[in-house]
């Protein structure tokens, strides 16, 4: 009779320590992307859900509005999701936040997962200054 081992969980070593409640969201879901090996995917449907919140007041109204019970959030952000083909770790995301009453912070959210994968490739922001105009 053979012996099975259990393996030992995927440990995923996040490039950068966020906090507050964009933060936890934004870790939790780079974590997940990471094991699954979807980071970039993920980041590219982040970037489209951010344009169509940017864009669509309707959308912003929805996400910020605290008279919507639950399930009306989660109806309504399948039917935000439904134009377009998104992950299950993307589509999770959503419903978690709408189940959770945190939907207003999907920007917030966003700009923190763009933050870990920034970090997660090396990438160093830098502002230049010059007295003179430079030449394009």
């Amino acid at each position: 009779m053979a012996r099975a081992y259990a393996t030992a969980a995927q440990t995923v070593q996040v490039p950068l320590v966020l906090h507050g409640i964009d933060g936890r969201y934004a870790t939790a879901l780079y974590t997940a992307a990471a094991k699954k090996q979807v980071l970039e995917t993920v980041e590219t449907e982040l970037k489209q859900v951010s344009a169509i919140v940017s864009k669509d007041n309707g959308v912003q109204n929805f996400l910020h509005n605290p008279t919507l019970n639950r399930d009306a959030k989660k109806e309504g952000i399948k039917f935000v999701l439904k134009s377009g083909k998104y992950s299950e770790l993307t589509q999770n995301l959503f419903q978690t936040l709408a189940e959770n009453g945190r939907l207003s912070e999907t920007l917030k959210i966003i700009d923190s997962y763009t933050q870990l994968m920034i970090a997660h490739r090396g990438e160093l922001p830098v502002t230049i200054s010059s007295a003179k105009v430079g030449d394009t």
